[in-house]
């Protein structure tokens, strides 16, 4: 059943996408975003309980805020950190008691996200399809449905890529200011505007390299310490301890996605020069997962980066010359397919409606 569920999901999606694509007016494209997009908001919002690490765990808050109202949320805001988290659930609380209603709120925040930053850098359905494609090769759709409050979170670094393109510092900020009151982590965002114009070397792959045996080989206490100062141990809540061959695996999918785009970074950065602040932002995604052997919450951190694949990756595929494009394209889909549906284990994780 599981399999069907994403059979249909995917293939459907594709039809419609390769249907779409002979029309080039762009309100297609639009309208076929908005049909996958609420697609994926669908299968996030409606998933049973039991779907997602941290799905119990976030209904069981959910459900006190229901049952004590606004003694809860006096209590939790004295107590906690990130209190527009509290918030958002305290007035979902006050329309319904419904886990499903409180998952389909949460489950809008990656929809309209992805809505918003591939409307607006996309400009195909084939693109659009492919971006979802990287999207779970990625492992953030296996993310989407278990830790709602960093997906709530990149979901806004996603939208907030428009003022790191155009330089405006101070919205920007705001963006993470109001993702970090969700969920904190997302400070190390920050990093990427001082870096959005570093210029990307190939010898960085053999550095990132590097760095990846280290960390598997050497234990750094003060990275642990000062990780610990930031984010104190709630990571361990997150289901997040992976085992070491897990992060190697999710390192050489983001390698792999890499090099598709590096393979064409030249005429991809000739054409726009936002392309380069997406190789940035990738680079430093797979700096952070290379130190995931050492600090699993590395993996975690990683994701508010390795999130612009979607953008890059579907550019990259579309530098090769018209009569070679389809060919490249349909590869690309279907051999990332083939490995979502039955060879990766984590990718797709087992589904069941509510």
């Amino acid at each position: 059943m599981n399999l069907y569920i994403y059979l249909i999901f995917f293939l459907g999606l594709l039809i419609f996408a390769y249907l779409a694509m002979g029309n080039k007016d762009s309100r297609d494209k639009t309208i076929y975003l908005g049909v996958l997009c609420f697609a994926i908001w669908m299968l996030m919002g409606l998933r049973d309980v039991t779907i997602g690490t941290d799905t119990k765990s976030y209904v069981h808050i959910f459900e006190r805020a229901c049952l004590y109202g606004n003694n809860w949320l006096e209590s939790v805001l004295t107590k906690m950190r990130e209190p527009l988290f509290y918030i958002i659930t305290w007035l979902v609380s006050l329309f319904s008691d419904n886990y499903t209603a409180y998952l389909l709120v949460w489950a809008g925040f990656p929809a309209i996200g992805l809505f918003i930053i591939l409307n607006r850098y996309l400009n195909n359905t084939i693109e659009c399809y492919e971006a979802l494609i990287v999207l779970c090769m990625l492992g953030l759709y296996a993310f989407f449905v278990a830790g709602i409050r960093q997906t709530a979170a990149i979901s806004i670094v996603l939208i907030s890529f428009k003022y790191l393109q155009n330089a405006n510092f101070w919205k920007f900020a705001m963006c993470i200011a109001i993702a970090a009151m969700i969920h904190n982590s997302v400070i190390m965002f920050l990093i990427a505007y001082p870096l959005r114009w570093a210029k990307i070397k190939w010898w960085y792959i053999i550095v990132l390299l590097i760095v990846l045996i280290l960390s598997t080989k050497i234990k750094l206490d003060i990275i642990v310490k000062y990780s610990a100062l930031l984010f104190g141990n709630r990571f361990e809540s997150y289901g997040t301890i992976y085992q070491s061959s897990q992060n190697m695996s999710a390192f050489f999918v983001q390698l792999a996605l890499f090099l598709i785009c590096f393979i064409k970074i030249k005429p991809l950065i000739s054409k726009d020069t936002t392309n380069n602040i997406l190789f940035v932002l990738i680079t430093i995604g797979l700096f952070f997962q290379s130190l995931a052997g050492l600090l699993a919450e590395m993996s975690r951190i990683s994701f508010y980066f390795s999130a612009f694949a979607i953008i890059l990756v579907p550019r990259a595929l579309q530098e090769y010359p018209p009569r070679y494009r389809p060919l490249v394209n349909g590869t690309f889909i279907m051999v990332c397919l083939f490995l979502l549906l039955f060879v990766s284990k984590s990718n797709l994780p087992i589904y069941k409606f509510a």
